[in-house]
């Protein structure tokens, strides 16, 4: 009987890889603030922990980026959570420290230009 092999993925949200039944799939840039073609592009859709993508809701990727550590904080300290995902927001807010990115790096609205908060 052949094995089958799990596909780690990424969290675009934390850096981190996301763990088994965890994973959910984020519109980066919030499909609520995009014509329906664009939002539902691949290059707009990306894995995420199922926690962090309730946590960013409809933010734009800039804002997510400003306003992370205050609304990660405010889950843990607040929301009636189980401790494996209390503690993987508190690996997310670890693993920030050292991963730095450039939210725009990822954002559609580099080739939409009209959507763009930076621009």
């Amino acid at each position: 009987m052949q094995e089958k092999k799990r596909v780690v993925r990424y969290c675009i949200l934390s850096g981190l890889p996301i763990p088994a039944g965890k994973v959910s799939r984020d519109h980066y840039y919030p499909r609520s603030k995009l014509p329906h073609k664009i939002a539902m592009r691949d290059d707009n859709i990306y894995p995420a922990h199922t926690l962090l993508n309730k946590i960013k809701q409809d933010l734009l990727p800039c804002q997510w980026y400003d306003m992370r550590w205050e609304l990660t904080y405010r889950a843990i300290e607040t929301w009636n959570i189980s401790a494996d995902d209390r503690q993987f927001l508190r690996d997310a807010m670890k693993n920030w420290l050292v991963w730095e990115y450039n939210p725009c790096d990822y954002c559609i609205a580099m080739r939409y230009h009209k959507y763009c908060l930076q621009r």
